[in-house]
């Protein structure tokens, strides 16, 4: 019996082996570089214990989504790097199923007014992405931890690279640069994933005329504990994005905290930029500091008379 009984366990042993190596190759079957339905290269990786799928695309998307299914289905939220006033879907929902090396799914825009099919084609020879080249989100971060001042050196920024963003409920606010200088900047938008992620819109000085340039921003804080920030030019479109000119873009990469706090003041300095280009559907000035008001308040003055 004792030959039957160890070729039994042999037997049961190879096929555990088997089903758990199954299991592992379908619960990391989504890592990898991939080719969309519509041109992007799509950079996947599991994070918080293979219970998420994160990844992002041409320097202008983001993904965050639940893996189901013993990891072969995925749903979640896109994140698309837009102007406020784009035509195009700035995020939205969406859910994939994989198949080995194709992934067969689809997207719905927030607002439920565009959507359709998102299938992505595998890259072969495969490439596993890092976590940082799939830019994953710091989820072990504190709610709003966005929320403060950071320092980065903006070259072309004209005496103050102090970047001031504010997180106030549901949207925010943001300012960088002495105000009416070349470079100097505004953002405003939406927060999202706990206050990890910033979606919204740029308007910024670009020369020394006063001309300004606007755009669509994407914020968040990765798990390197940096910040992250993609920012294309309006139109931002589909298009644009996959061709990925060096024009119509700039990523920001490595940004870190500064040890100062950052007050409403602070962050509204340049918001001045947004008179006449904020959408009133999306967008309300905050004016609640004195500076602010007075700042809007001389600017009206001025444009009335």
């Amino acid at each position: 019996f004792y030959p039957c009984n160890m070729a039994r366990f042999f037997v049961a042993f190879v096929l555990c082996l088997l089903v758990s190596t199954a299991f592992t190759q379908d619960h990391n079957g989504f890592v990898g570089t991939w080719v969309d339905n519509f041109g992007f290269t799509v950079q996947l990786c599991i994070t918080d214990g293979q219970a998420t799928l994160e990844g992002t695309y041409n320097e202008f998307g983001l993904i965050k989504a639940d893996l189901l299914d013993f990891g072969e289905s995925a749903t979640g939220t896109f994140y698309n790097t837009r102007y406020q006033t784009d035509d195009e879907c700035p995020r939205g929902d969406f859910n994939w199923h994989l198949n080995g090396n194709t992934v067969r799914g689809s997207w719905v825009c927030y607002d439920h007014l565009s959507g359709g099919e998102w299938t992505l084609d595998r890259i072969i020879p495969q490439d596993r992405p890092s976590e940082s080249e799939c830019f994953t989100i710091n989820d072990s971060a504190n709610r709003n931890a966005l929320h403060g001042a950071w320092d980065y050196d903006f070259s072309y920024v004209d005496d103050d690279d102090d970047w001031d963003i504010c997180i106030d409920g549901d949207v925010w606010f943001a300012s960088y640069g002495e105000p009416g200088t070349v470079g100097s900047t505004y953002q405003f938008g939406e927060v999202f994933e706990d206050g990890l992620l910033l979606s919204g819109s740029y308007l910024t000085i670009v020369d020394s005329y006063g001309s300004i340039q606007a755009g669509g921003v994407t914020i968040e804080l990765t798990e390197k504990t940096d910040v992250l920030s993609f920012n294309w030019v309006s139109p931002s479109t589909n298009a644009q994005a996959i061709q990925g000119s060096g024009a119509a873009h700039f990523t920001w990469n490595g940004i870190q905290q500064s040890p100062r706090d950052s007050t409403g003041s602070d962050c509204e300095r340049n918001a001045f930029l947004s008179i006449g280009y904020y959408d009133d559907d999306d967008y309300i000035p905050n004016l609640e500091s004195s500076g602010s008001a007075l700042t809007y308040s001389m600017l009206l003055i001025a444009l009335v008379a």
